[in-house]
């Protein structure tokens, strides 16, 4: 059991925005990373860098619910700057805008993963 089980880390409504740019290589095996940035009443509230097995981590947990039936991109064995990496990064970016869309319909389980995903709980692992 969570220990802050009524907490409500996203918020309900207003101004609410997922940001993705491409972050480069991390490591030397050319692991490619993914800025996230999220806004909130048009201010930062969360900033991180995700891998790309992280999205999909996130994804496969929240498809039990269902509440987010968004198209999710293949995994693509690319070089940084192609086109299948542009893809890939055009798919995540449509895919965090339908969980932004969908938060309000997530469980609070699922609202507080998606809340450490994107960096809005700090302390908390991913």
């Amino acid at each position: 059991m969570d220990d802050d089980e009524g907490e409500d880390p996203l918020p309900r409504d207003g101004d609410f925005s997922i940001a993705l740019e491409l972050g480069g290589a991390l490591t030397s095996d050319n692991v490619v990373g993914y800025y996230v940035t999220t806004t909130v009443g048009g201010a930062v509230a969360g900033c991180c860098v995700r891998r790309f097995r992280e999205f999909r981590a996130l994804k496969k947990s929240l498809d039990a619910g269902g509440a987010v039936a968004a198209a999710f991109p293949h995994r693509t064995l690319a070089s940084p700057g192609g086109r299948a990496l542009a893809a890939r990064l055009d798919g995540l970016r449509a895919w965090t805008a339908a969980v932004a869309s969908a938060r309000d319909a997530l469980d609070a389980p699922a609202r507080r993963r998606v809340a450490d995903f994107l960096g809005l709980r700090p302390g908390r692992p991913a």
